[in-house]
């Protein structure tokens, strides 16, 4: 069905309701993708989505619940939905299919994302933020990139900014 969009496109997430009203209404979260007047898909995913991310081939939504889930351009679901270790606190996603996912558990994992449908996502990297919980006590980060290809990097709402060294994965 063609490529990815050639115009600017807007993702988001939103709640539905599917059935019943008042208190007993039932919801129902769905990620859209739409070029600012028209829509160009929506997919239905499993819980209120905390985290959401694009690139010109994929996005990703990562849900309270722990599983992350993960479309391409054209709305087609790429994979079943991963289930993560913790709660997606961030996402970021990287050039050559790659996605940063930082956990409230304080774990940076980036995941290698084929490009065949149907295929599984692996875990390329695996690294923790508890290193740097002493001279960040009481924050998160505030955001998270790749740099320099495929290496984790972090900022916090102090400005500090940090490279993960992938040999020690600290």
């Amino acid at each position: 069905e063609g490529g990815p969009p050639t115009h600017e496109v807007v993702y988001h997430a939103r709640s539905r309701r599917i059935a019943g009203d008042g208190m007993n209404a039932m919801q129902q979260w769905v990620v859209t993708l739409t070029d600012g007047k028209n829509h160009l898909w929506s997919q239905a995913v499993s819980s209120r989505v905390v985290a959401l991310c694009m690139s010109p081939e994929i996005v990703v939504a990562g849900c309270d619940d722990n599983l992350l889930h993960v479309f391409t351009i054209n709305g087609r679901r790429a994979y079943l939905p991963l289930v993560l270790n913790g709660i997606i606190y961030r996402l970021s996603l990287g050039k050559e299919n790659t996605l940063l996912v930082v956990t409230c558990d304080e774990t940076i994992r980036l995941y290698s994302l084929p490009s065949a449908v149907g295929s599984r996502p692996r875990v390329a990297l695996e690294c923790s933020l508890s290193s740097l919980r002493f001279r960040h006590p009481n924050e998160g980060p505030s955001d998270v990139w790749l740099c320099k290809g495929k290496v984790p990097a972090v900022s916090f709402p102090n400005f500090s900014r940090y490279v993960f060294d992938v040999g020690t994965r600290a």
